[in-house]
């Protein structure tokens, strides 16, 4: 094997016929290295760009005409961009087509082309070695969720619920379903708190909704590797081989989409007092009362309940508005619904606060605070 190499080109004589690689294309560091060592094997293996992607691209990955293919199928302009330019600096691909591969096993089309679109608009946000995404987490400093505070995200815990628990419309903008993001996101939610990382497998993820300008992500399962160091992480690869507790899988409550809570441990510190009302449950000619009606109607009114009750942890909300009581978070509702405002199915109901709030505001009599009856 003859040569000639600079500082910015490598011509190398192969069987008599002479081939010039330059600074810049994918194949020449695999080449100039191959030369260097006098490795002609090498050479001859990475002579084009298409034989030295295919060191790389095995399994149901092919190269056509430069074009790297997955199960017959050309990979998205950006992604095949990508894995050339890797190729360019001497970086392993094999992550970002590992990651392709997870991807193919999501079941849900739209949650394919969201997942790629937020990709390609967020920086930091690496793939693992395994394929998997690393993204970003705001949580209290205890390390429980910033929204319920059920939900332990210490380093090492593994959560999870069951997929079609989670909403899958990118419309509703807070519904069942974890949610993790880009750094600028979790760092809404990390106020007095701190920033995890989390590992999630992009078949797991489910929707990527469209307030908060796509920044977050819903998935069904991911795993809390760390605590952020307070910078991005990278935008290509990162190894997420860390040290970390065992894994403990938290599984929901299939009927609610919540987690099971200990009867030992109260879900707030505070234990409300309940007004010992009881209301009928139906009027006196024997209709049911009405869904979120809680005052009965015509002959009883003498039996007429007053609402919002008091004396409960809750009493705070009750001089609050529609638009007041929707910027509360849902579990705060659930309980002044059921215990102020005796809301039928407060606790359960699948509709979130934009059933909950008009709910609410039906039982205490008015629409809002703002055009009293």
């Amino acid at each position: 094997m003859k040569y000639q190499i600079s500082n910015d080109s490598v011509m190398i004589v192969l069987d008599g016929e002479p081939h010039t690689l330059t600074k810049g294309q994918a194949n020449y560091t695999a080449v100039r290295v191959g030369v260097l060592a006098g490795n002609e094997a090498a050479v001859r293996a990475n002579l084009t760009v298409g034989k030295t992607i295919v060191q790389w691209a095995d399994g149901e990955f092919a190269v056509v005409d430069g074009n790297i293919h997955y199960k017959g199928d050309a990979m998205p302009g950006v992604i095949n961009k990508r894995i050339l330019q890797m190729v360019t600096k001497g970086e392993n691909p094999r992550p970002l087509m590992r990651f392709w591969e997870r991807l193919d096993e999501n079941p849900s089309y739209r949650s394919v082309e969201q997942l790629y679109d937020f990709l390609m608009k967020h920086p930091g946000i690496p793939f693992t070695d395994d394929g998997s995404i690393l993204f970003y987490k705001g949580v209290r400093a205890d390390f429980r969720d910033s929204y319920s505070g059920k939900f332990d995200n210490s380093p090492g815990q593994h959560l999870k619920m069951r997929r079609n628990r989670v909403s899958d419309d990118p419309a509703v903008p807070c519904h069942f379903g974890f949610h993790v993001g880009s750094r600028q996101y979790a760092s809404r939610f990390a106020g007095g708190g701190v920033t995890v990382i989390c590992k999630v497998d992009p078949k797991d993820v489910v929707c990527v909704p469209n307030d908060c300008s796509q920044q977050k992500v819903r998935v069904c399962e991911y795993e809390v590797l760390g605590v952020d160091n307070g910078g991005l992480m990278s935008d290509t690869v990162m190894n997420s081989d860390v040290t970390v507790p065992k894994p403990v899988t938290v599984e929901t409550d299939p009927q609610t989409g919540e987690p099971p809570v200990n009867p030992n441990e109260p879900l707030v510190t505070e234990t409300p007092v309940v007004a010992k009302v009881t209301p009928k449950p139906t009027h006196t000619d024997g209709s049911k009362l009405d869904e979120g009606e809680t005052v009965p109607k015509g002959q009883d009114e003498a039996a007429a309940i007053v609402l919002p009750l008091t004396g409960t942890a809750w009493d705070h909300l009750n001089d609050m508005d529609s638009l007041q009581l929707m910027e509360q978070s849902l579990m705060s509702l659930r309980r002044y619904g059921r215990h102020n405002c005796l809301v039928i199915g407060a606790s359960k109901h699948a509709g979130g606060k934009a059933w909950l709030v008009p709910a609410i505001c039906k039982a205490r009599g008015y629409a809002d605070s703002t055009n009293p009856k």
